[in-house]
């Protein structure tokens, strides 16, 4: 009888821990998943970062060879050499200004001190 008691009391907490043991692994799938969630959604938001980025290259690359459909037929109406003129020309003012504006901050700087 006590021996039969015992083995009760053995399948009892046997089933007790079984139980809990259970409830463990299932918390920590539980975590296991959360942080496959967290994951899962870090990563589709730079799918989506990804995505807005390549769609505003693909809008630039679009404006740029209007650009470029635009200079060719500029190019076309004034012929190859006047354009490369007018280019080197602008090219050549805007150096000139570059160095006229650093030769005026220097000057600044110097009646500063």
């Amino acid at each position: 009888m006590l021996m039969q008691f015992l083995r009760d009391q053995q399948r009892l907490l046997l089933a007790i821990n079984v139980y809990h043991l259970r409830k463990i692994q299932v918390a920590g799938l539980h975590n296991h998943l959360s942080d496959m969630q967290k994951s899962y959604d870090r990563a589709w938001s730079k799918v989506n970062l990804l995505t807005a980025r390549v769609e505003e290259l693909w809008n630039e690359n679009k404006v740029l060879r209007e650009k470029l459909g635009d200079f060719n037929r500029v190019e076309r109406a004034l012929g190859r050499d006047t354009v490369e003129m007018i280019v080197q020309r602008e090219k050549s003012l805007e150096e000139a200004q570059r160095i006229h504006n650093r030769a005026r901050k220097r000057n600044i700087d110097r009646e500063g001190r």
